[in-house]
């Protein structure tokens, strides 16, 4: 077994038996589940394995739901900590089977984030996290945020990230968003470009 982060295996260890706040789509089997520090998008696959999608993460402090807005083929949810203010915004499409979610942070204080960990991760039947799962591409340099994967037989997944939303993120931090989009198998996805100190 491949060793995994500190982030993951808590994920690992909070999804297994936590119940959802909220059941977003029946037909496309979508979920979201509040950890300790996370809000999880997850999408069940026809073999009751999963993917889940960190959409929300605190470096510091428990995240608390403030507020969820529920409507058809969209969900808006209102998160806080000590430190930050948290907007969440998710919508799918069962004809296609897209989905997609944004996130605004708003720091309530000063703050230097020197970690961000990567938004993919996906489970087997037993809520574990799966050790194979095969990237096909992934984000090269500073083109566009893009990367196919699949985990094993359970499904597929073209997955894009909007760099230019960050782009005012990444002057102000003055931080790059290349190669930010992809990782090693099982963690993988997206993490905030991240300014280290000087």
């Amino acid at each position: 077994m491949e060793p995994i982060s500190a982030w993951a295996a808590n994920a690992q260890s909070e999804l297994k038996n936590l119940k959802p706040i909220a059941a977003l789509s029946e037909e496309m089997d979508l979920s979201l589940y509040l950890t300790s520090d996370t809000l999880w998008l997850v999408k069940r696959w026809q073999d009751d394995s999963s993917i889940g999608f960190r959409t929300a993460f605190s470096p510091s402090g428990v995240l608390t739901l403030e507020n969820m807005d529920l409507k058809a083929n969209k969900a808006s949810v209102k998160l806080e900590t000590d430190s930050l203010g948290y907007q969440v915004d998710i919508s799918w499409n069962p004809e296609n089977g897209q989905l997609r979610y944004s996130l605004n942070a708003t720091p309530k204080i000063p703050l230097l984030i020197p970690y961000w960990p990567k938004d993919i991760l996906s489970f087997d039947r037993k809520r574990k996290i799966k050790q194979k799962g095969t990237i096909h591409t992934q984000q090269r340099g500073t083109r566009s945020g893009i990367m196919y994967f699949n985990a094993g037989e359970s499904g597929s997944v073209f997955y894009f990230q909007n760099l230019t939303a960050l782009n005012d993120y990444c002057e102000g931090t003055q931080s790059s968003a290349g190669e930010t989009v992809g990782g090693e198998w099982p963690e993988i996805g997206f993490p905030y470009p991240l300014q280290m100190p000087v």
